[in-house]
């Protein structure tokens, strides 16, 4: 179902939709269950059911979600049901305190890289890998399972890394090791981040004095 996409003008951290009673009856959608909003970045979000004829032929999302859909405030989006997907099994299985083996660890990677777990079904994965001690072979498994979302490159075997504690203000160790083993003909691929809450990433720091 096509509906006009615009901002509910509340401002919620859940992905709540609000749509009209008999848009929802037309989807077969009640108010336990899920929505798949399509753009170019797909939202799974809750359902609010509201009788107001005004919201018919209309969906509203909270105000901070517009930024996943640019340009389209006002046009028509797709909208259809979303069914609880086979990892929300794995991650219950998880929370439990149960090992996942790695055809589990995929889904449920698969399943995020695709947009179909909300913020809080992945905030709950989360917290059980680590609240529960995820075993090495999970660690493992995660991170083949991640790489598999990506495009891969092949450097070579003979690779060093190097990882400091990150952003601690005046550490900024890592730019000058990375260059030292590179000035040795070492290979040493080197993937950094700028910081979340200062400006003390070593993407931040490297910025002052080249390109980044």
């Amino acid at each position: 179902m096509r509906l006009k996409l615009r901002s509910s003008g509340i401002d919620s951290q859940e992905p709540l939709a609000i749509m009209n009673d008999d848009d929802a009856l037309s989807l077969g959608i009640d108010i336990n269950d899920k929505i798949r909003v399509d753009s170019d970045r797909p939202q799974i979000m809750s359902v609010i059911i509201s009788g107001d004829p005004r919201v018919k032929g209309h969906i509203l999302i909270p105000s901070r979600l517009m930024d996943y859909f640019p340009n389209l405030d006002g046009k028509e989006v797709e909208v259809s049901y979303s069914p609880p997907p086979e990892s929300i099994r794995s991650i219950k299985k998880k929370i439990n305190g149960y090992s996942l083996n790695a055809e589990e660890m995929d889904s449920i990677v698969r399943d995020i890289f695709e947009g179909d777990l909300t913020e809080k079904e992945i905030l709950s994965f989360v917290s059980s890998f680590n609240v529960k001690n995820a075993e090495i072979r999970e660690i493992a498994d995660l991170t083949r399972s991640m790489a598999s979302t990506g495009t891969k490159v092949d450097l070579g075997s003979d690779l060093y890394d190097f990882h400091s504690l990150g952003g601690v203000p005046g550490n900024k160790i890592t730019p000058i090791v990375v260059s030292i083993v590179a000035s040795k003909g070492l290979i040493i691929p080197k993937l950094s981040s700028r910081a979340i809450s200062s400006a003390c990433g070593t993407s931040d720091f490297v910025e002052t004095f080249c390109n980044v």
